[in-house]
């Protein structure tokens, strides 16, 4: 995993900033990758079992879903900001 950005306010404080470095620290998570394997695996074996409009709503679902996650990450790494989380490590 390569290293990740020290947290700072400007970063804390920038939505679309500090949404990127979550989404890269999950991207380089390799049990994260083994989900997501897992994940498109039964996203495959359901589009074989509904028709496009169920498969639209489940689409639909999904994307809700992961972008609540989302939001639930960024507001998770500043609550750890907030409580001196700096790097993968606390701050002394």
């Amino acid at each position: 995993m390569p290293p990740r950005p020290r947290l700072d306010p400007a970063l804390v404080a920038d939505d679309t900033k500090l949404a990127a470095v979550v989404d890269d620290a999950i991207h380089h998570d390799p049990d994260a990758s083994a989900v997501q394997v897992e994940i498109l695996r039964l996203q495959h074996e359901l589009r074989e079992l509904v028709d496009a409009d169920a498969w639209g709503t489940y689409l639909s679902v999904e994307e809700q879903v992961t972008a609540r996650w989302s939001e639930l990450a960024v507001a998770l790494v500043r609550w750890a900001y907030g409580e001196g989380v700096k790097t993968s490590g606390r701050t002394p």
